[in-house]
């Protein structure tokens, strides 16, 4: 709620409203309506390893027997002005000036705007969704 009241209260957005936004309500909905309705649910939120985590516990489930089949996915949509505001502030997005600073260019190059776990300038935002069906090896 402070996230979306800020700006209409002259306040901005802050990262600590920001952090669990994000990947946690799409995927409630699926879990919880669609998922839910037929079996076992769970989540893990990690933030860019959200899916893989997820994808781990499944497989874990299936080794341990305690399922057979297991769908896994994570949905994010955060491309509102809220979010953004909310990341640019706390300087984690890869601005066009840091980008050419850090590749010493005078042209931005949005190939190289996100490079985790490297040297880097903070990292893009974008709406995605993705979802596999796992399953034991007799089934």
């Amino acid at each position: 709620g402070g996230m979306m009241q800020a700006p209409m209260m002259g306040r901005r957005p802050t990262a600590k409203q920001a952090a669990l936004g994000l990947p946690e309500m799409p995927v409630d909905f699926v879990n919880a309506y669609v998922i839910g309705s037929v079996g076992q649910t769970a989540g893990v939120i990690g933030a860019c390893a959200t899916f893989l985590y997820n994808l781990k516990a499944a497989v874990d489930e299936i080794r341990a027997g305690r399922c057979r089949v297991a769908v896994v996915g994570g949905a994010e949509a955060p491309i509102v002005p809220e979010v953004v505001e909310a990341y640019r502030t706390m300087g984690a997005l890869a601005e066009d000036e840091a980008l050419m600073a850090l590749d010493g260019a005078n042209a931005v190059d949005n190939r190289r705007a996100c490079r985790p776990f490297a040297e880097n300038c903070g990292f893009t935002l974008a709406e995605a969704a993705v979802y596999v069906v796992v399953t034991d090896d007799a089934f």
